[in-house]
């Protein structure tokens, strides 16, 4: 067994805001370079990372206080808002994740897998009975990522880059 160092979760701040901002724009530009155009030059951008600070839902992953990656928890499901979206998720108390990011350098290396377990265990605690997220369905590597997490496929929409998956992932 590898020694793995301690992940931790922290709010982000707004002197944050442009750390946050650049990861997502390395990821974007890796993403795009193989194909997949989940993310573009106008989401996820300053105005919506910068409410998501100032909501408290954006988080930064810390390991050895050096930040890795960030992601944002929200209660509020805005998928159900949207017209002609036929989704069955499993039960109505959940947390949203969104915009899961790891910096490049940290990639391929088990740390999405760590992140989704350490939620798990946080949604156990909090007594949070399910996780909500969508993916792009062209993102080879997310969609690997959340079917060995054993999320279940719960709904499809299509938004302008394409057809966008719903997972949720009921704890136990």
């Amino acid at each position: 067994m590898k020694n793995e160092n301690i992940l931790t979760f922290e709010l982000a701040k707004i002197k944050n805001l442009n750390l946050i901002l650049d990861m997502y724009t390395q990821c974007t530009e890796r993403l795009q370079n193989i194909g997949i155009n989940q993310w573009h030059k106008d989401y996820p951008n300053k105005n919506i990372v910068y409410a998501n600070i100032k909501g408290h839902e954006q988080y930064l992953i810390k390991e050895d206080d050096n930040i890795i990656g960030t992601f944002c928890l929200s209660k509020e499901d805005e998928i159900l808002n949207k017209p002609n979206k036929k989704i069955k998720w499993t039960n109505n108390n959940f947390i949203f994740l969104h915009r899961l990011c790891v910096k490049l350098e940290k990639q391929n290396l088990g740390y999405g897998k760590r992140i989704m377990n350490d939620l798990e265990r946080y949604c156990r605690y909090s007594k949070i009975n399910s996780i909500r997220l969508v993916y792009f369905n062209d993102n080879f590597i997310t969609c690997k990522m959340y079917t060995h997490l054993h999320y279940q496929v719960v709904g499809e929409y299509y938004e302008k880059t394409g057809k966008i998956i719903c997972v949720n992932k009921v704890i136990k």
